[in-house]
């Protein structure tokens, strides 16, 4: 009998859902101990988990999110409702000492339920931490859990479509879940299950969001104070998301390079050496942000998670706003300096330009950056039917139409700005029109408006050169706008800064102020040229009026930029340029020579991996050198290109393959 309470005991112990012992107790695990217990909302999502868990085709669910957007609270649900239908749930958190060995004993327990009559569940959260290993955990070990069962990972990083393709993660083997904030039935559900008196839900449903973190924070201030919401309350809860991180800053060169990291969009050396004073050591201040457990290091440099930037930058400006200014100062000029000098990649230091200066410290706007970047790319043809799609949504069916008929003509030039998915979520389309309109898209309102203002204008040639940039976005909760500056940006950068122009610059949108801002950012006086409505939306036609510093020749006396030089020495199959060279015949009895065969199978490999991914021409040559194993300084010298710049495209290529190192790109490629 007590063989067998202490067996019971043990197997109590050792229960499913505790397969690891969670870490020592943090500000996070505090607060999803709340939610679990008052778990709302993501009705949707608990949706698709049951449907992946009643269809056996479907091995593995990838839940995404940000920092504090509830990730372990909706893996507690899930296996809530794995094991109320008596299916075997354990789960592995990768914030362990040794996460490996706790995914060992769970694949070993799964195995033992492998013929249970409900499907086994294996539950495993903080999968980000995996870093460079996420190629042996899907190679690996996922292939030898059991058939039936069912994996569900969660992380920060989202997988991008072309790696998530590469490892076999497709419909209907693979569901996703992307989550988002919680919406403001969901949060008020939130606050009357703790209590929150009524007269503090409205501010504190305003500060968080949406956002579970800071609303579970919000509510325990609240509770604890015992007094409707104020902004002390906001202070409160800026400092507790805040506080273990401002301490490291003890000293003012440290200050300084927090201040820097939590100020730029990403920091890299080159920005951190420019903030630093005179005689700092920047190499060991790099590794010192690079070390702190709130840093992500990505392909574009330092980032920080966007809640903690948030919160110790309103610190910041209110505890040191003299060291906060200074910073923003030298990063401005820093970036100036940077958009200056033609021999660089401009387009980072835009997005960079752009971020410092419309960045807003208050949790009312949007502080969540998906860590996969999107990527600002020329438009495809087969892009064609989705800007459509998507200018029919948000600006109505009309101008839609009009879209369709400047895409069909072929008058203009179209960029998008591509989600990791592949999913387009914006465009900016240009026309540029000399002595007049095409004939394929007169009678555009837009323009008719464009003429009026021209007309208006003693000093304007109605007939005259302009250049008109339509744009539209998707919105989302949780993404969308903070992308929208830099795409525009980029647009006015390259059309005005770069190339010899009329006097004026107009756009078109529906969205005003993400205009007011790029064009203010880059040195333009933009002025509202006229309005109209189509299908009950109101459009603005903005006129940017050029300012001297702004029209100067491009380099080169306005001729086109040389071409890289040929590359002699080094074979480019992504375009398949360099000739195959003749065989000799094979010796009588000799091997076969499949050599040519191979080339060309790499040939093709390569086409349709610069392909898939919207590889650039320039890209296509640093990925032919990064698989021959050239590091940043060969690929300059062969490109005829700067070291820097080099490193800089490579992080580009790496990026939009969802690659981290060349091994992925051969896997990838093999």
């Amino acid at each position: 009998m007590q063989r067998k309470e202490r067996a019971e005991g043990a197997s109590r112990r050792t229960s499913p859902s505790d397969s690891s012992e969670p870490p020592s107790e943090t500000l996070g695990s505090r607060i999803q101990d709340v939610l679990r217990h008052l778990f709302v909302g993501r009705d949707r999502d608990l949706a698709t988990f049951l449907s992946a868990y009643q269809q056996e085709s479907t091995g593995v669910v990838l839940v995404s999110g940000e920092l504090g957007i509830g990730k372990s609270a909706l893996l507690e649900r899930f296996s809530e409702l794995a094991r109320r239908v008596g299916a075997y749930c354990a789960r592995v958190d990768w914030r362990t000492s040794n996460p490996r060995v706790a995914l060992a004993k769970a694949v070993a327990k799964l195995r033992a339920h492998a013929r249970d009559a409900q499907r086994p569940v294996l539950v495993i959260d903080h999968f980000h931490r995996l870093a460079r290993d996420k190629a042996w955990f899907f190679e690996t070990c996922l292939p030898s859990l059991p058939k039936r069962a069912l994996a569900v990972i969660a992380s920060r990083r989202e997988l991008t479509k072309l790696r998530m393709g590469a490892l076999g993660l497709v419909a209907p083997f693979c569901k996703r879940i992307e989550l988002g904030e919680l919406d403001d039935e969901a949060v008020s559900d939130y606050l009357r299950r703790r209590e929150v008196p009524e007269a503090s839900h409205a501010g504190i449903v305003s500060f968080s969001r949406g956002i579970p973190m800071l609303l579970a924070l919000a509510a325990e201030v609240t509770l604890e104070s015992r007094m409707p919401w104020s902004e002390r309350h906001e202070r409160m809860v800026l400092g507790k998301v805040a506080h273990p991180f401002m301490d490291v800053a003890d000293s003012d060169e440290r200050r300084t390079a927090l201040t820097t990291l939590c100020v730029a969009r990403s920091v890299v050396f080159e920005s951190l050496a420019a903030t630093l004073p005179r005689g700092a050591n920047v190499s060991a201040m790099y590794k010192w942000l690079a070390a702190r457990p709130f840093v992500q290091p990505t392909a574009s440099g330092l980032k920080p998670h966007a809640l903690t930037r948030a919160a110790c930058l309103a610190l910041l400006r209110h505890d040191h706003p003299s060291s906060y200014q200074s910073v923003v100062t030298q990063l401005r000029e820093f970036y100036d300096a940077q958009l200056r000098n033609p021999s660089l990649a401009h387009s980072r230091w835009v997005a960079d330009r752009i971020h410092l200066e419309r960045h807003r410290l208050s949790f009312r706007h949007p502080i969540y950056e998906d860590e996969s970047e999107h990527e600002i790319e020329p438009a495809r043809p087969e892009d064609h039917e989705a800007i459509v799609a998507l200018t029919a949504t948000h600006e109505g069916a009309s101008t839609a139409r009009w879209v369709k008929r400047w895409l069909d003509a072929s008058v203009g030039t179209c960029d998008v700005l591509r989600a990791p998915t592949g999913r387009i979520n914006g465009y900016a389309l240009t026309l540029e029109a000399n002595g007049g309109w095409p004939s394929a898209v007169s009678g555009d309102p837009a323009l008719a408006t464009i003429t009026s203002f021209l007309k208006s204008r003693k000093d304007a040639n109605p007939e005259g050169g302009a250049y008109m940039l339509r744009s539209s976005i998707a919105v989302h909760a949780d993404k969308g706008v903070r992308y929208v500056s830099t795409l525009l940006s980029e647009h006015l950068y390259a059309r005005v800064r770069q190339l010899p122009m009329p006097r004026f610059h107009f756009g078109v949108t529906s969205a005003p102020e993400i205009w007011f801002d790029a064009g203010v950012t880059l040195g333009f006086e933009p002025a509202i040229a006229g309005r109209y409505v189509d299908d009950s939306v109101e459009h603005v036609v903005f006129a940017f009026e050029a300012l001297d510093a702004h029209r100067e020749e491009p380099p080169n006396g306005g001729a086109a930029e040389p071409s890289a030089p040929a590359l002699e020495s080094v074979p480019a199959p992504s375009d398949g340029s360099v000739p195959p060279k003749e065989a000799p015949p094979p010796a009588e009895g000799a091997s076969p020579n499949l050599a040519p065969e191979l080339g060309e199978l790499l040939r093709a490999r390569f086409a349709k991996l610069a392909a898939d991914a919207g590889l650039t021409d320039r890209e296509k040559q640093v990925l032919d050198l990064v698989v021959l194993g050239r590091n940043s300084v060969e690929i300059g010298k062969v490109l005829g290109i700067a070291a820097r710049t080099a490193k800089f495209h490579q992080a580009r290529l790496l990026s939009k393959l969802g690659a981290d190192s060349r091994v992925d790109i051969l896997r990838l490629l093999l």
